[in-house]
Parts: structure tokens; sequence; C-alpha cells
């Protein structure tokens, strides 16, 4: 309801206990709208709290202490592991814990749902972990730690590409670029510390992922040699030649990426510029990959891919599919702007921006594969004499 009057510093404004709905405010000059939505607003400028509570969280290794507890742990008890580890003692040996202030950092954890309270038999309220926090215990295998991910993010050099991003509005270019002088993927060439950051990140960001899609999709049974491109460390491909072990696998990468790669069986290791070629292989293999580069950028190496393919090669995308409605659009927005402040034109696409980049480039029998249980999708297009009559039609108007 609209309220025009004014409001009053000893009117009451709260939300009901119920359903947390705002309450009836009086003699208010503003609206319900733009009272609940000055709370929105808060939210989002404070947004940026829950990654730096993380992080410290993190730090302090509290995950890993409620994971290995044989009872959840209370406040006390976690106090209690982080002043008595190695870690802790070698760097801070001098300093006085602060309980009260564990104890505020563990509430917000807890409102978060990042940890749930847990009532013991003895009458303390400990703490457990929840389907968040499980994927920052550091003991899981490393492939599904997101830590390293969140490590990225609180980089400097990611952090200073924030503050140059309305520049990129005003006059183009590349928002990490223009705060660190050097373009994100070119940047660990001269900074070995940034360089394994990324990398880390990367297996963090990609094998889960790779896992869940494996379950899901089969499209890989019969190929004989497949290069993933741009594969990074080559966790991606190992997943696959270990599900499909026919498979001679190729990961192909800048020599600075795969120089510390580690040897897997089954799996190749090749240095190059995919801008410049790709291996030649029955089937190529593209993660995470395009939506870091403009259309321009996209249309070189998929021709790139093209050349390196026989007739009928069968090119397999896994990546962002952009919707603005389904159950991952607000990460799918979240990685859109990521994309726009430490790439040059890297983008989320949608299927029909898909389709019109894929066929541009001579590829067709394109299938979308979206039923799947992450937030990427799967694209499989091949290289084709003649294009269906919708691709043909679409190409005509390109």
């Amino acid at each position: 309801m609209a309220m025009t009057s004014p409001l009053s510093i000893h009117d009451p404004l709260f939300f009901d206990d119920d359903d947390q709905s705002i309450g009836e405010v009086r003699n208010s000059q503003f609206t319900e709208d733009e009272i609940l939505g000055r709370m929105e607003c808060l939210g989002m400028i404070h947004a940026f709290v829950t990654p730096f509570v993380l992080n410290a969280a993190i730090k302090l290794r509290v995950f890993d202490i409620v994971a290995h507890a044989a009872i959840p742990p209370t406040a006390e008890e976690i106090m209690a592991k982080i002043s008595s580890s190695s870690s802790f003692a070698a760097t801070a040996p001098a300093a006085t814990p602060q309980l009260g202030v564990l104890r505020r950092i563990l509430r917000f954890l807890s409102q978060r749902k990042v940890l749930r309270h847990v009532s013991r038999d003895d009458g303390h309220v400990g703490y457990a972990l929840t389907g968040i926090s499980t994927w920052l215990v550091r003991s899981r295998a490393r492939s599904d730690y997101l830590a390293p991910l969140l490590a990225m993010e609180m980089h400097a050099r990611c952090q200073a590409s924030w503050q140059r991003l309305h520049e990129v509005v005003l006059d183009g270019g590349d928002a990490f670029d223009r705060a660190n002088g050097n373009y994100f993927w070119d940047t660990g060439r001269h900074d070995a510390q940034f360089n394994r950051v990324v990398n880390d990140a990367m297996i963090a960001f990609s094998t889960a992922t790779m896992s869940l899609v494996l379950e899901s999709y089969r499209g890989f049974a019969g190929i004989r040699r497949l290069v993933d491109v741009g594969g990074g460390m080559g966790h991606s491909v190992a997943k696959i030649v270990e599900a499909y072990p026919q498979i001679q696998g190729v990961n192909y990468d800048l020599s600075h990426v795969i120089t510390t790669a580690p040897k897997i069986q089954g799996v190749e290791h090749v240095s190059g510029d995919m801008f410049e070629s790709v291996p030649a292989a029955d089937a190529i293999f593209i993660k995470s990959v395009l939506h870091n580069w403009d259309d321009e950028h996209c249309v070189k190496l998929l021709n790139n891919c093209y050349r390196a393919l026989p007739q009928d090669g069968k090119l397999i995308i896994v990546d962002i599919i952009y919707k603005s409605s389904d159950t991952f659009a607000a990460l799918e927005a979240n990685l859109d702007m990521i994309m726009l402040a430490y790439t040059t034109g890297g983008q989320e696409r949608t299927p029909n921006e898909w389709e019109e980049l894929l066929i541009s480039c001579g590829f067709g029998g394109i299938t979308f594969h979206t039923n799947m249980p992450t937030k990427e999708g799967v694209i499989e297009a091949y290289k084709m004499v003649e294009l269906r009559d919708d691709e043909q039609e679409r190409i005509s108007r390109l």
C-alpha cells in the first residue's frame, strides 16, 4: 500500500515474525516497496561480507576442525583446536585468541547456512557442516575443494579489476588489464604466484563439474583421440579418459600453464596457442574457455577446431548456456559480470548466440544438453558437409 505521511523516528518499522514480510509502518513518507527496496539495497551493498568471512574461516581451518570432530564441536572446542595448531603457532606465536570474535563469525556462518547448530547429548550446542561447507573442507580431494576458487577471487589483482569496471563502459577495453597492466590469461607468464593461484582455481572450478557431467552425458563413447583445448593442468581430460579408457587424451594449453601439469596416464600434454592452431583429433573438447573471449577470438578458435577435425568430427563444448529464468540464473549473471571484469569481451551466451557462433564457423548438427546437475550445459556440434535446413536458414541471415 502507498504511504505518504512523514515518518516519525518514534513510529515502529518492523518485520512480522511469522513471514518476515514488512509490518505496518505508520505516518511514513516512503512506500512499502521503497522500504523493502532499501533493505534489499543494503543487502547488496554488504554482500561483500560473505566471501571475506569465508576466507577468514578457511584460514582458521574452521571447516576442517568441524569435519574431523567426533561430535559437533562447540565454539570453545573449535578455538582450542585453532590455538593448538602448528600453523597458528607459526603465524601468531604471541597472539591471544579471541573467543568472542570466533563466536560472532560462527553465528554469521550459521545464519548464512554455511554451518548449522546441533544440540548435543551433554547439553552443549555444537556446529556441523552443511551442503555448502562440505565443499570448503581441505581434506576433500583437491579437485573437489572450492577454497582455491575463493582465493583467486580474493587476490589483489582480481579485486583491483572491479574498481575499473566502469571504465570499460566509458571507453571499452579490459578492466583487469587496466588495473594490472596485463591481460588475465597473460599475467601468469611473469607472475608465478598468480599462475599457481589461477591454476588451482581452475581445477577447483572444473573437476567436480566434469564428474557430474560424466554422470549424465554419454557423448564420449566411440571417440579414439580427444583434444582438450585450453585444458589447463589436464584434470578434465583425465576424468574423461578415466571414464573412457579407449580415448587417447591430449591436454592442449599454453606452455607456462602446462609446465607444472602432472603426469596423467592416457593423457599427453601439448603446448601451443589455440588461436594459431589446434592438434588434429577425431573429437575436440572445450570446457569453460569460449566464455572468456569475444566473438572474434571465438571464431578464430572454432575455425582452428574445424580444420583439426575430420569430416563429421565432433566438437563437445561444456559451458554456460545463459538463460535468465532457470535455477542458476543468479549464478550465471554473476559469472557474466566476472567475464566483464577479467576478460576482453568474454561473456556468457544464450542458445541463439551459441548457434550463430558455431554455424558461422561451419559447424552443424548442433544439440544442447541442458538437463545437467551443474550450472554448465553440454553443446554438441559436428563438422558438416551439409547443414540442417534450419541451420542453413540461420547462416543465410548472419
